[in-house]
């Protein structure tokens, strides 16, 4: 017969293991792929694949959780944005570096390529500067002319 102090370590040794096993797949080890099946059965992908970004520069940073080689290039944004990262290993960051829009909003599409083939296309969009909605009337460089009209 086993004793309760024999039978509470097995169970917290069996709780370790499933964590172990269930835990596998978690960020710190990367995915074998940048998708899953969602609930529906539609392939999802683990990064979002849209974003919105503010007039003015900044910096996005991005997580990719796959596990294997991975590499980012950018389609438009020449000038305007870059990244830091160029061929990776394992999960890692990638940071998107943006100037100030000075104009009409602007786009571009990163893409993140993986040795298994896949590819994801991230759509990045950057607001239209403020300075930009000169079609209001008595509205120039950004500033409200307040005078009577």
């Amino acid at each position: 017969m086993m004793s309760v102090r024999q039978f509470s370590r097995l169970a917290a040794l069996a709780t370790a293991l499933l964590c172990v096993l269930n835990c596998s797949e978690k960020y710190e080890y990367g995915y074998d792929s940048l998708y899953y099946a969602g609930p529906d059965g539609a392939l999802l992908c683990r990064i979002p694949q849209t974003y919105n970004l503010p007039a003015a520069q900044g910096k996005l940073p991005l997580v990719v959780p796959y596990a294997g080689q991975w590499h980012t290039s950018l389609e438009g944004g020449s000038g305007w944005a870059s990244v830091d990262a160029g061929t990776m290993r394992g999960p890692g960051y990638v940071h998107l570096f943006y100037e100030a829009n000075p104009g009409e909003e602007r786009s571009l599409l990163l893409l993140i390529g993986c040795d298994n083939g896949e590819t994801v296309e991230i759509s990045v969009r950057q607001e239209k500067s403020q300075g930009s909605d000169s079609h209001l009337p008595g509205y120039s460089d950004g500033y409200y002319d307040w005078k009577d009209e």
